[in-house]
């Protein structure tokens, strides 16, 4: 079963994953993680192509896995 316990320790460690991120990787990532919002929706609200979105989507996943694992600081 999943408590609110687990969920609140999930949560406080995403959020210290993102303190690596920069600021539109952040909104990138809470965007289509959190909100649920589509690449080209995504694109459209920050002003840049669903390429770029879909590139830095792939970056702040690699680098969010690293950061997860303990190989970056």
């Amino acid at each position: 079963m999943y408590d609110g316990e687990t969920f609140i320790d999930e949560r406080q460690e995403i959020l210290d994953l993102q303190k690596g991120l920069k600021e539109i990787d952040i909104k990138i990532f809470n965007m289509f993680y959190y909100e649920s919002k589509l690449i080209k929706d995504i694109a459209k609200t920050l002003e840049i192509t669903e390429s770029n979105v879909k590139t830095k989507l792939h970056r702040i996943r690699k680098k969010v896995r690293k950061m997860a694992k303990g190989e970056l600081r």
